[in-house]
């Protein structure tokens, strides 16, 4: 059952990753950002650079979509501060949840 499980997980991230890296082929980045919008833009940025330490698949899909609104027209300090304050937020939080997870397993 577990190594099921491995397997659907790997298989649903890869899907993920295949299926940016199609969309960023096929969509230029005016049309992208022009799409999703810049207020979404950033907010995207934020939820993406927010969960890319949860595992080595999810960072590679962050920094194709930062380079994508970069050159759809979104200001590039914004994008890059934002992105590092959600990156290592997130960093403090998955390292809170192992930390306080340890405890919890050795009771």
């Amino acid at each position: 059952m577990k190594k099921s499980l491995k397997y659907f997980e790997f298989g649903l991230v890869v899907s993920l990753m295949i299926a940016v890296f199609t969309v960023l082929l096929f969509v230029t980045p005016e049309e992208l950002v022009g799409v999703i919008g810049v207020t979404n833009g950033y907010l995207v940025v934020f939820l993406l650079a927010l969960f890319h330490g949860f595992t080595a698949f999810l960072a590679t899909s962050l920094y194709p979509v930062l380079v994508t609104f970069s050159l759809g027209g979104m200001h590039m300090f914004l994008l890059a501060l934002i992105g590092g304050i959600a990156g290592a937020l997130g960093n403090l939080i998955y390292f809170y949840i192992g930390y306080k997870g340890r405890e919890v397993i050795s009771e």
